[in-house]
């Protein structure tokens, strides 16, 4: 009893550092956290500004390039204005276009490296996951050390208790012996007629009342030390249900969600061995992608449910995280040296996208420059436009409008990725120069 005892006042010293320790790096990771939400909303706050930036100029460039088509002669002389230096143009649009690649490789090799921290992260939450079967792995050492202590104190405990035998054995044989010679020496005094002595006198032996009141002080002290360790027991034993609850609680979390994973790759994989089967007809084509689809919305579900589950199980990863910051102190001096480098990158993007802008907004002055210096005359585009419809061109203009709406709305979600963003900005301002041109021709119709 007392060797389970020692064992569990172990175990509860253990589990009240490890928790210690987990609340620290709790607090820790949640500050990280804050401070990384923090950046990336300032990031997608900057992104969705340049976008709305580079849609304004590049709205402005198709405008500037109607205006110049619209400012071309057409006039009965044959004698033909300057127009824009096609080579100039041309020149623009290339670097402009080079440009654009070379943000969109900046872009992807940073994601490149966010994907491989994620991973990385991944697999230590995975194997951390591994290890939350077992938390007192790490401390095999420390237990095999008290395991020697606890034999040890049990074998000494052995021996007192056999001391403690042999004495009262010994005392008893004494008592006895006592006892026979005070019954003889009584009936000797009777005998001889002489009065029998009283216990409270001093003629009864010192020894014998020193030997009981020993005897009664052993005993108290015995039953007060039994009382105390049966309570000490008790509250261990509580204690330890409530630790071995919490554990199969974790446990199970991890088995369902190993689950899930599993279940969507066995999905995944049975898909993949379909979509390689050799020559299938169309209906069995039709029916691989209907499955394909299927599989992707489950795998997402999956994933979300996966996620919202990890969410929940962010205590017990934080708590292995801690014992992974025990080993290592530095890891923490290692993520905030990341944090700086990408909060480094991310300025000096934005320094760059700064720069890109300003370049744009001065060869968008000097195109309008160039197109206001040519001074065509705009006589000549006095067309007739009467014969247009008028409900064919309002028609028109509310689809174009309806298109341009979808498009603001995929560019301002922050899901989207940035090639979708910078084509769906040429689509739109294609569109606006479109929508623009039809309101001119209506405007000059009437």
């Amino acid at each position: 009893m007392d060797k389970d005892l020692l064992r569990r006042q172990i175990v509860d010293e253990i589990q009240a550092e490890f928790d210690t320790k987990l609340r620290q790096a709790k607090r820790q990771k949640e500050q990280a956290e804050g401070e990384l939400e923090a950046a990336s909303e300032r990031w997608r706050a900057e992104k969705r500004r340049l976008n709305a930036e580079i849609d304004r100029l590049e709205a402005a460039l198709v405008d500037a390039k109607a205006a110049a088509a619209r400012k071309q002669p057409q006039s009965d002389s044959g004698r033909k204005p300057a127009s824009p230096d096609p080579l100039a143009v041309g020149r623009i649009q290339e670097a402009a276009d080079e440009k654009l690649k070379k943000a969109t490789a900046e872009w992807e090799r940073e994601r490149g490296q966010l994907k491989s921290q994620i991973n990385r992260l991944e697999g230590a939450v995975a194997e951390a996951i591994a290890r939350a079967s077992n938390p007192l792995r790490s401390t095999q050492p420390m237990k095999e050390q008290f395991e020697i202590e606890l034999n040890r104190v049990a074998q000494e405990k052995t021996e007192i208790e056999q001391a403690f035998l042999r004495a009262k054995t010994q005392w008893e044989q004494e008592k006895l012996k006592i006892t026979g010679e005070m019954v003889k020496l009584r009936r000797a005094a009777q005998i001889m007629g002489q009065p029998l002595p009283k216990e409270d006198k001093p003629d009864v032996n010192p020894k014998t009342r020193d030997l009981e009141n020993q005897l009664k002080e052993s005993h108290a002290k015995w039953s007060a030390e039994r009382e105390q360790l049966a309570k000490e027991i008790h509250r261990l034993e509580q204690v330890s249900r409530h630790w071995d609850i919490e554990r199969r609680q974790l446990n199970d979390h991890a088995g369902q969600l190993q689950q899930a994973f599993v279940k969507a790759q066995a999905q995944i994989q049975t898909y993949e061995a379909a979509a390689r089967a050799p020559k299938p007809s169309e209906a069995q084509v039709e029916q691989l992608r209907r499955e394909k689809e299927g599989l992707q919305k489950e795998l997402q579900e999956t994933r979300r449910a996966w996620e919202a589950e990890r969410q929940q199980l962010k205590t017990e990863i934080e708590r292995l995280e801690g014992q992974i910051q025990r080993v290592s102190e530095s890891q923490d001096r290692v993520s905030k040296e990341i944090v700086d480098q990408l909060r480094k990158q991310y300025e000096q993007r934005l320094q760059e996208a700064i720069q890109e802008k300003n370049q744009l907004a001065g060869q968008l002055q000097s195109a309008n420059a160039l197109l206001e210096a040519e001074g065509t005359p705009r006589s000549a585009m006095q067309t007739e436009n009467s014969g247009f419809d008028n409900t064919a061109i309002e028609d028109e203009v509310s689809r174009v409008e309806s298109l341009i709406k979808e498009v603001v709305a995929l560019m301002d979600d922050p899901d989207t990725e940035l090639s979708t963003i910078i084509r769906k900005n040429v689509e739109k301002a294609e569109l606006d120069a479109y929508l623009k041109g039809i309101m001119f021709a209506f405007d000059r119709s009437k």
